[in-house]
């Protein structure tokens, strides 16, 4: 059974309340700015309901808002319908926040430099909304960030450096407008990364070798760019690498040419390799496969304990947060 109807106004009586767990249900209208007074408050979850509005902050005339609960270490809010931006004030250096989904929303304006000061986040959501302008420079700040989700906005400006994210094993930029840059030189130095999708996001210039020698590398989506040159995948890749995905390129030659008879799923439809030559290879034409999409936990899952980079997935099982192309 889902619960309906709007969130009572009077919440903040509950003055010992450390979860409110709330998701998959079909509230509708704001978020109570009186959130804000539950001081015990450590687990936030309203996701996946029709929320609407904007984020709740404290201010001159409503003293209570999200920005107090400085205690919080969860705030997932994705997959809602919450609009205006996302407020200055939301973040500051004395929250101990660790999760925050807004994904899935319809928020605007700019990312605020200030979440660059909640370096205890491990899990940032912003992705498929409405945001624009550059990702502010301190984003490197966020340095126990193991998941980054920025994908699916309006951004433009230069590429993120994201130098410093020494623990990043899953990035997602992809279907941004970011400024024409080639492939970022910081990439290789993340080595705990699993994961990179940059998909549609103006990369151009060859890709290094070094890139592929990421030793937990898994999956790199960097298709619908301008990566141009020979592909060289280096002699010594990850041995967990699955999946490069290169569609949609203008990639002319590689010289790894047996590595899918090695396992690695290799793409290059819609380069000139394969537009131009003729080749009848594997890396020509489409594969299929199935992947395991990343959400907020359900309602009956217990605040997460998954290891070795993995998250909850709806059915409270730990998995791999992968988005899909």
């Amino acid at each position: 059974m889902q619960l309906i109807g709007q969130l009572p106004g009077d919440i903040e009586q509950f003055t010992e309340l450390q979860i409110l767990s709330l998701n998959s249900n079909n509230f509708i209208g704001s978020i109570p700015p009186s959130v804000g007074n539950l001081k015990n408050l450590y687990w936030l979850d309203l996701s996946a309901n029709k929320l609407t509005g904007s984020i709740p902050v404290s201010n001159l005339k409503i003293p209570a808002g999200l920005d107090n609960l400085t205690h919080a270490k969860f705030f997932h809010l994705g997959d809602n319908q919450l609009s205006g931006s996302i407020p200055l004030r939301l973040f500051n250096s004395n929250m101990k926040l660790i999760h925050l989904l807004l994904e899935n929303n319809r928020l605007t304006g700019t990312i605020p430099s200030t979440l660059g000061l909640v370096t205890s986040l491990e899990v940032v959501r912003l992705d498929r909304n409405l945001l624009r302008g550059s990702v502010p420079s301190n984003i490197n700040n966020l340095t126990n960030t193991t998941y980054l989700f920025l994908s699916n906005n309006q951004l433009t400006g230069p590429m993120p450096d994201l130098t410093g994210m020494n623990v990043l094993k899953f990035v997602d930029l992809s279907n941004n407008t970011f400024d024409p840059s080639d492939v970022p030189s910081w990439l290789s130095t993340l080595q705990a990364l699993t994961t990179i999708k940059m998909h549609n996001t103006n990369l151009g210039g060859e890709l290094p070798a070094t890139l592929f020698n990421i030793p937990q590398l898994q999956n790199v989506d960097l298709s619908n760019n301008q990566i141009t040159g020979t592909l060289n995948i280096g002699s010594n890749p990850s041995t967990q690498l699955e999946l490069v995905d290169l569609r949609l390129n203008n990639i002319e030659d590689f010289t790894q040419r047996h590595l899918y008879h090695l396992g690695i799923g290799l793409i290059l439809v819609e380069n000139p390799i394969c537009t131009e030559s003729g080749l009848n290879e594997a890396f020509c034409s489409l594969p299929t496969n199935s992947t395991i999409s990343y959400s907020t936990p359900s309602i009956s899952c217990e605040p997460p304990s998954c290891v070795s980079g993995l998250v909850l997935s709806p059915n409270c099982q730990c998995a791999v947060p992968y988005t899909g192309l």
